[in-house]
């Protein structure tokens, strides 16, 4: 998932290509990088199913953050702008979820908007296929890691 106003897809590529490298203690932590990891890396794990090098990024979704038009497409409240519905509750409950870098509230819709995408993803893949430990919607639920 990428969003805000300073990311996009080739930004997170870079973020990932770095991360393979598997230069800090969080990288060596993460799955997809233990099993994707650069070839230079000096991986000799298992788990690997190949090297980053090898991946393709896809995109299924996305949209340009910059173009006002799609940006109220997307956080719209109103039924006749938008494509989804934002009551006045679920709009307060999101005003009070601390996301990093999301001071207003559009911006804290379009990271929801991202986390809804991420589900559907989530949804169709296979899960020995699923390399992402990423927490979504947890985060606004107050639920890192969780079950209670």
């Amino acid at each position: 998932m990428t969003v805000g106003e300073q990311r996009n897809f080739g930004v997170r590529h870079e973020d990932h290509e770095e991360g393979s490298k598997l230069m800090t203690s969080e990288a060596r932590k993460s799955a997809f990088y233990s099993y994707f990891p650069d070839k230079d890396s000096g991986a000799t794990s298992l788990v690997k199913r190949g090297y980053f090098s090898n991946l393709q990024q896809l995109v299924g979704l996305g949209f340009d953050r910059s173009d006002s038009a799609a940006v109220t497409v997307l956080c719209s409240s109103d039924p006749s702008e938008g494509i989804f519905l934002w009551p006045s509750s679920v709009l307060a409950h999101i005003a009070n979820v601390n996301f990093a870098g999301c001071p207003k509230i559009e911006d804290k819709q379009l990271r929801m908007v991202g986390y809804l995408t991420e589900l559907f993803y989530d949804l169709m893949i296979a899960p020995q296929s699923n390399v992402s430990r990423s927490p979504g919607f947890e985060g606004c639920l107050g639920i890192f890691g969780n079950t209670d």
